[in-house]
């Protein structure tokens, strides 16, 4: 019996670890030798950071923040392993059997579904938050990697929107308007309607308001110190979502019509 429990609780573990990843957003995951394979399957992109056990500094926080701000994409894991090179050498079996070398911490590993090995980010890649981004949609291009605030479908609405002639637009308002009521959660309803209206305005004032509302928010944000921090993450999202309906960035493969913006905003 006892060597029943001692195989069951690992799996419990687990199972509530993967749970938890799918409905928390969780911005990176600690994986071990017990949890990695099981974690790294369960996701088409996986992105693994390797490195000291205890990791601090600047390529530290870069990925911290990395990771939060691409909670939003369901498709995408990130990852840490943790290595002790002493005591009982915690997970260095996993870095032996990718190959990881320890002089080089922190080392980033794309792990893609479908690929049987994984992608080195290159050691001549400066480590910073946009490199490590490109390097991810250069390797898995269809992989949606939403902003801060975005929502994925809305934001694939935003993209079709743009690329619509006017007649064909108030079919995807309607869509829009459609998942809107499916959305659970006073923010991402709020999120949801700053697509929305997004939508009427440019039905309203024409092609150029993203690009115009996008100068005006970033205005605000750069002109106004009184602004609570709640105020402040509010204005932010606000813009992330504008950018969807300007931005192509993200979406390699896509289709949309750019805008040219202008030189005076809406301010």
């Amino acid at each position: 019996m006892n060597s029943i429990n001692t195989l069951i609780k690992p799996l419990i573990t687990i199972i509530v670890l993967i749970n938890q990843i799918h409905s928390e957003p969780i911005a990176s995951v600690s994986l071990n030798e017990l949890t990695f394979d099981k974690l790294i399957n369960k996701f088409p992109v996986s992105l693994v950071k390797f490195d000291v056990a205890f990791p601090y500094g600047e390529k530290y926080d870069i990925f911290k923040n990395l990771a939060r701000d691409l909670v939003g994409s369901s498709d995408l894991m990130l990852a840490e392993v943790g290595v002790k090179d002493y005591g009982d050498k915690e997970n260095e079996i996993l870095a032996d059997r990718y190959k990881v070398d320890k002089s080089n911490f922190p080392v980033l590993k794309l792990f893609v579904r479908g690929k049987n090995q994984p992608i080195d980010f290159p050691d001549s890649k400066e480590f910073t938050a946009e490199n490590i981004k490109q390097f991810i949609r250069e390797n898995a291009p269809k992989l949606y990697m939403g902003l801060p605030g975005c929502l994925e479908m809305f934001d694939k609405i935003a993209r079709k929107y743009v690329s619509k002639p006017h007649d064909k637009r108030l079919e995807l308002l309607g869509e829009a308007e459609f998942y809107l009521e499916d959305l659970v959660g006073e923010e991402d309803k709020r999120r949801g309607k700053i697509y929305i209206r997004t939508m009427e305005k440019i039905n309203e004032k024409g092609d150029r308001f993203p690009e115009n509302e996008k100068l005006r928010v970033e205005n605000i944000l750069r002109s106004t110190k009184s602004l609570t921090a709640e105020k402040r993450r509010e204005m932010e999202e606000r813009l992330n979502i504008i950018r969807s309906f300007i931005d192509i960035v993200e979406y390699p493969d896509s289709d949309r019509v750019g805008f040219t913006p202008e030189v005076k905003g809406e301010l």
